[in-house]
């Protein structure tokens, strides 16, 4: 089975009654599967919450993007 790396990619979840973000990254690959087609799965990276005052405090949801894109590699599209 051959497994290529496409790139990370980070979903955002946004809980606006509680104002917390929930981010997810994972690792997308491209697999070959038995049956000799291919398919798209993911690794989970990392999980995790912010609430907006922590975005806030760390420079708002602009400056939390380029952290996230700088430390998992993130590439937008």
């Amino acid at each position: 089975m051959k497994k290529e790396f496409i790139k990370n990619v980070c979903d955002i979840d946004v809980d606006g009654f509680r104002g917390i973000n929930t981010y997810t990254i994972k690792a997308m690959y491209n697999v070959e599967k038995e049956e000799g087609y291919w398919g798209i799965e993911f690794k989970l990276i990392d999980k995790f919450t912010m609430t907006w005052s922590e975005i806030e405090r760390d420079g708002g949801i602009e400056q939390i993007n380029r952290d996230l894109e700088e430390c998992y590699n993130i590439k937008k599209d």
